[in-house]
Parts: C-alpha cells; structure tokens; sequence
C-alpha cells in the first residue's frame, strides 16, 4: 500500500514542480513591445542634432555672402540717390506752392496786402535777395507797421531756388502784383529742374514733368 501511495504521489509532486517552475518563469518579450521599442531608439536617434547641423558658416560661403551684398548695393545705391534728390526737389517746390497760397488765403481774409519774399534776417520784416535761403511771410497794412507772418529756412541740402521777382505781394482781393515764374536746381542740372508759376489771377502751381517750365512748357535752365 506504501508502495502504491508513493507512486501515485511522486508523479503529482513532479508535475507540481513543473507547474511551479512554468508559473515563476519571467514571461518573454512579445514582438509588438520589441518592435516599438526599437522604433522608439531610432526617433529618439534622428531627434539628435547632427554633426552637419551643429556646423556653422564656413569661410567661402561667408565670403559669398558679402560679395553678393557688396553687388546689390553697389547696384541699389545709384537708384536711392536719384530717388532722394528728386524727393528734395518735390518737398521744395510743394513748399513754395503752400507759402504763395497761405499768403494769398491771409491777403483775402484780412483784407490787407500779404508779400512773399527771399527770407535775410529772420526777425526783419525786410525781405532778403537769395530766394535758396527760404522765404518769409510778411503782413503789409494799409497803417502800421509791418508783421512777419511765417518763415521758412532752406536746409543746406535744399535746391537752388531763382526767380523771375524780389517778392509776391498779394492785395486783399487776392490778386498777385505780376507773374512770377521760379526755378528748382540741383547738381543734375535743367533736365531734373523743376518749376513754380504764379499768375495775376493769384493762382499758384508747379510744373508736372522735370525739366519743363510750367508756365511756357519750355526747357529749364539751371545758374
């Protein structure tokens, strides 16, 4: 009876161990999870600055570059000079343009004479002779004493400015004494001038198109 209770227990004990040992054994890897991982390495690899995208300008390309800037502004500058001198020539004579009509606007409302002139002294009412200077605005009454009204220097960079008058007097009808015709130089000379008419009627414009006077459409002429 031992016998047979010892050969019944034995094959259970052996399965019991192998069941033991089948439990306590780590489980393998499944591929799905080697997979992701290995995939996991390589992101985490190409996320990696590179030895290429760690390097800086080299000397050539840095060269390069100048020359290439060198070349456009060599190319650019020409084209920005004519620009800025053409731009002076427009404030200039927008300038002229808005002094003659703020005159004339005054002579009307005040019912009084109103001058433009070459600007000399700033705080003499007597006018000046060089019209590149500037000009002032001058109240003239009937009685009394005369009355600066506004004055506008020239830069040193303005163009030249002659004209055909001392001065423009405007009488309180806003009627000017006589035509006065004005010329705008620079260093580029006739061709680039421009020009300022102001009739009898009061009226004062500029000449669209450089180079052309706007009261005869002829050509200017530069001192």
């Amino acid at each position: 009876m031992d016998k047979t209770l010892n050969t019944l227990i034995n094959p259970l004990s052996n399965t019991g161990k192998l069941l033991l040992v089948l439990t306590c054994r780590k489980p393998l890897p499944s591929p799905t999870n080697i997979t992701q991982k290995n995939l996991s390495l390589v992101q985490h690899k190409k996320s990696l600055p590179t030895e290429h995208a760690l390097a800086g300008f080299s000397l050539i390309e840095l060269l390069v570059t100048i020359l290439v800037f060198s070349i456009l502004l060599v190319i650019a500058t020409p084209s920005f000079r004519t620009m800025l001198m053409n731009n002076r020539l427009t404030t200039s004579t927008d300038a002229m343009v808005n002094a003659l009509n703020f005159a004339r606007t005054n002579a009307l409302s005040n019912g009084v004479n109103v001058a433009v002139c070459p600007v000399g002294t700033n705080s003499s009412t007597t006018c000046g002779g060089d019209w590149s200077a500037g000009w002032k605005i001058i109240i003239q009454p009937a009685a009394g004493g005369n009355t600066i009204l506004k004055v506008q220097e020239s830069a040193p960079t303005a163009p030249t400015v002659t004209g055909t008058a001392a001065s423009v007097t405007f009488d309180s009808h806003g009627l000017a004494t006589t035509q006065s015709n004005f010329t705008f130089c620079d260093s580029r000379g006739g061709a680039f001038a421009r020009s300022v008419t102001v009739l009898a009627t009061g009226y004062a414009q500029s000449g669209p198109t450089p180079g052309l006077a706007v009261w005869n459409n002829g050509a200017l002429a530069c001192p």
